[in-house]
């Protein structure tokens, strides 16, 4: 075909001279680095938000573990013999599958029972057991039922670090807090959730430290 009838300007291809494409290059990476941050900040707020949807769940969990075992908390690690920690307990009052975690080689975690923001080393766990609330533990005798716990304010659930599957302030210090302004969250008896940002002592009466 004869171009020889058309304009110099639809004969050529215009295209990036080096200086131009290493120009793009470079805005490129600086709107990428500006806008990390706030991509980073967007996650951990939406990880801190799938923390406590697990938590509710858990809460939701223990609720119907209470209402087949006469409103009386698992224990951390089991008693009379057993061995099976309450997380493994609460199983079947969710929608996991049985054998989802257990002894090794299974995760000792799994599910809802995994903080997003948590990258265990080994078998730590991400939430413990508030101490107050295991019946294997010689405390004073309100029974270790539900209807017994002086009210809604009382941490059943918190975040931690720890191989173990209880949480005892006395012996862990603070909990465990990997969420923005270095807050944790925390599961009520009520089954309710709170994100907190002040250290909770081990004297704050939500302990329930009898």
């Amino acid at each position: 075909m004869n171009l020889d009838g058309f304009p110099h300007a639809m004969k050529t291809r215009s295209a990036f001279t080096l200086v131009e494409l290493l120009v793009v290059i470079c805005i490129l990476a600086v709107l990428a680095a500006l806008g990390l941050p706030a991509m980073r900040s967007a996650l951990a707020r939406a990880n801190s938000a799938k923390c406590q949807s697990n938590l509710r769940q858990i809460g939701v969990a223990m609720n119907g573990y209470l209402n087949e075992h006469e409103q009386i908390y698992p224990s951390a690690m089991g008693k009379n013999g057993e061995s099976t920690p309450w997380m493994w307990r609460l199983l079947p009052y969710t929608s996991m599958s049985a054998n989802s975690m257990g002894f090794a080689p299974l995760p000792r975690a799994a599910g809802i029972f995994l903080c997003p923001e948590f990258r265990p080393p080994g078998r730590e766990v991400a939430y413990g057991l508030n101490a107050s609330m295991d019946p294997s533990y010689s405390f004073p005798t309100w029974n270790f039922r539900a209807l017994n716990v002086p009210g809604p304010s009382t941490f059943l659930v918190v975040e931690m670090a720890v191989n173990s599957e209880l949480f005892s302030p006395a012996s862990n210090g603070d909990v465990s807090r990997r969420h923005p302004q270095k807050s944790a969250n925390f599961l009520f008896v009520d089954g309710h959730v709170e994100n907190i940002t002040d250290e909770v002592p081990r004297t704050d009466p939500r302990w329930f430290r009898q």
